[in-house]
């Protein structure tokens, strides 16, 4: 099961996801993202939403051409009043491809690496950012076959 975490001290407010199989031994949760604190909580009379799923397809590759071969796809966001729009990919700073650790992707927004948050303002029209995938490969000649991985994106605004 999934559960969000939520703690909160006099200076500010923390986030983090965590998996555990008993919900009753929350002490028994290992936590699959960084810690993400803030010193409030977004406005109560903002909401801001994100297309649902972003599917990044690197194709058919050489293995002369794999590292550092890049793809991309968007990621639409639309927020209820102007607001400033954060993205951050939790867990490892690159998403596991597979194949015994040897392929990984690198995901950025304007060369900014997703891993260290990107923030951008966000109106009440559709807002596009692309992100791009950049593969990084461990191996001199990585395993051919099908790669795929995931990772999440936490959205987070004020």
């Amino acid at each position: 099961m999934n559960y969000l975490t939520y703690s909160q001290s006099n200076e500010n407010r923390c986030l983090g996801l965590s998996i555990t199989n008993d919900v009753n031994a929350p002490t028994q949760a290992r936590y699959i993202s960084d810690i993400v604190c803030a010193d409030s909580f977004p406005p109560s009379d903002v909401s801001c939403t994100a297309s649902e799923t972003l599917n990044i397809n690197h194709g058919t590759l050489s293995d002369l051409s794999l590292n550092g071969a890049t793809a991309a796809g968007n990621i639409i966001l639309k927020c209820s009043s102007p607001a400033t729009v954060k993205l951050t990919l939790i867990g490892p700073r690159k998403i596991d491809l597979g194949r015994s650790a040897t392929l990984f992707s690198r995901l950025l927004v304007d060369n900014k690496d997703l891993s260290d948050g990107f923030s951008t303002k966000v109106g009440t029209s559709d807002t596009t950012l692309r992100v791009t995938s950049v593969l990084e490969s461990t191996a001199q000649y990585p395993e051919s076959g099908y790669f795929s991985g995931n990772g999440i994106l936490l959205m987070s605004f004020q």
